[in-house]
């Protein structure tokens, strides 16, 4: 089954001038308080001017091409929007977080000779995992963009295909 419904959010309920208001890009108008409450507790179904529209945890949705949907699907559907937000939301979050430690990965410090050779010495010219001998990284145990540092307890020799199959885990 194919379903052509669309739902976007269209508004918000606010309280302005200690009322609560229906607020979209369209119209806008005053919510009884009663509707308030029930929006809070679930699904509250509503006209205003020439907008259907469903209020559900303060934001106001509307649902295009719903014909022949029963009330339960289209709450399913309003969830579903709602759901697909959140990871939109979330998704966006993690480029931003990922971008700021891209400037901190460009500019950061390169390991000090000194450590360098202490860890060299130390792990014994080989990849404390697998103990080959070329191919050696100077890898970071905790990584620089989750604030690891440059010291000799943060660093260890691996080799390539030990250190690819890390890769930023901890």
């Amino acid at each position: 089954m194919k379903i052509d419904a669309r739902v976007r959010v269209v508004g918000r309920i606010t309280m302005r001038t200690g009322a609560p208001w229906f607020t979209t890009w369209e119209s806008r108008g005053e919510v009884s308080a009663e509707c308030l409450e029930q929006q809070k507790a679930g699904f509250v179904w509503g006209v205003l001017g020439t907008v259907n529209w469903c209020a559900h945890d303060g934001k106001v949705y509307q649902i295009e091409d719903a014909e022949g949907l029963d009330r339960e699907e289209q709450e399913l559907l309003i969830l579903h929007c709602k759901l697909q937000l959140s990871q939109k939301f979330k998704q966006i979050q993690r480029e931003i977080k990922a971008f700021e430690n891209f400037d901190r990965l460009i500019h950061r410090d390169p390991i000090v000779e000194s450590v360098r050779l202490f860890v060299w010495q130390r792990d014994q010219g080989q990849c404390v995992e697998c103990g080959r001998r070329d191919g050696l990284e100077f890898d970071h145990i905790i990584p620089v963009s989750e604030g690891g540092s440059n010291t000799e307890r943060n660093v260890q020799l691996l080799c390539l295909r030990c250190n690819r199959s890390k890769g930023a885990k901890v």
